[in-house]
């Protein structure tokens, strides 16, 4: 039994609305859900949407986190100086230990209460584990990942960036990072910019960060990192 479903798309035409349709839809999708033995369900909607917004608080959804999609052109910069105090690993692209024990540490309480975190669903199974160089070379690309700890042996955050190994195609990138620690965050995007730069010097650079990553979203701007568009997650306990 699957407890947890996810609500993909609802929409109805524009002429077909205010006639109670969708609602009758997100209804039946819940029965459907709770007779299959679901205790929650999740959906994701665009913060600029206040009127689906509305509709599904007005439903019984509750918003809990969003994530915000950023974007920069690319540019060229010097190979920046990790910060005294932070020591620089290199990360194995399937360590789930490590994703999980970041992610259990910086990730909020209100978050953990309607997405639990769970250290198997960081790993990665032994044949996709198999298969993943060949979808990477049939997709043009190569991962880089880091880890980064204090002093003291910590872990404070982690980055990785998706790479072009052909011309065209977009530059993603991935931070996360335990908050208070300003200069070790500049240093990251300072590091995003610069491997880009030096690889794919044509392409844009993407990512995405969740809104309690207060930091970095400030970082991310200093850096020239555009905001493009805000999804707010919203759950439903179906629990009886």
């Amino acid at each position: 039994i699957k407890e947890e479903w996810w609500i993909s798309t609802l929409g109805v035409l524009p002429e077909y609305r205010r006639r109670g349709i969708a609602r009758e839809l997100l209804q039946h999708s819940i029965q459907d859900f709770k007779t299959r033995g679901a205790k929650r369900a999740f959906l994701s909607v665009i913060s600029e949407n206040l009127p689906a917004r509305n509709f599904y608080l007005k439903s019984g959804f509750v918003e809990f986190t969003g994530d915000i999609e950023m974007e920069h052109s690319g540019t060229q910069v010097d190979e920046p100086t990790l910060p005294s105090g932070y020591r620089e690993k290199i990360m194995k692209r399937f360590d789930g230990q490590t994703k999980f024990a970041l992610a259990d540490k910086i990730t909020p309480a209100n978050v953990k209460q309607f997405a639990p975190l769970e250290e198997k669903d960081f790993y990665t199974g032994f044949l996709m584990r198999l298969v993943t160089p060949i979808i990477d070379r049939a997709e043009g690309v190569k991962h880089l990942n880091f880890v980064y700890y204090n002093a003291t042996g910590e872990i404070i955050a982690r980055m990785g960036i998706i790479l072009r190994i052909r011309e065209g195609g977009i530059v993603h990138a991935f931070l996360r990072t335990v908050p208070g620690h300003t200069a070790l965050c500049d240093f990251l995007f300072q590091k995003i910019l610069h491997i880009a730069g030096q690889e794919n010097p044509d392409c844009r650079i993407v990512m995405s960060l969740p809104d309690w990553q207060e930091e970095a979203l400030h970082t991310a701007k200093q850096a020239g990192f555009i905001r493009k568009v805000e999804y707010r997650s919203m759950a439903i306990d179906l629990k009886e």
